[in-house]
């Protein structure tokens, strides 16, 4: 199955983390989050949240790291790896 977006609403104040460093070496990046979207695919259906530059297509700047509020401290995202 495709995955299918059943229903978008806005998230404001939003942003998806990635990073892009490697083993200890975190190099975080943000994007706002322009929607979050009920999706349904083969692992079942979940919220996603969506960049305006990954939904375009683009390739992100590194690996999911997780959401985070605007103005909110990237640090929590340095302990998920250990």
């Amino acid at each position: 199955m495709a995955r299918r977006i059943l229903q978008i609403i806005p998230a404001e104040g939003w942003l998806v983390v990635y990073d892009s460093g490697s083993g200890d070496a975190h190099e975080f990046h943000t994007r706002h989050v322009m929607c979050w979207a009920l999706v349904e695919d083969d692992q079942g259906t979940r919220v996603v949240g969506l960049d305006p530059e990954h939904a375009a297509g683009r390739p992100s700047p590194g690996v999911f790291a997780g959401y985070a509020r605007v103005g909110e401290s990237l640090r929590r995202f340095e302990r998920l790896g250990e």
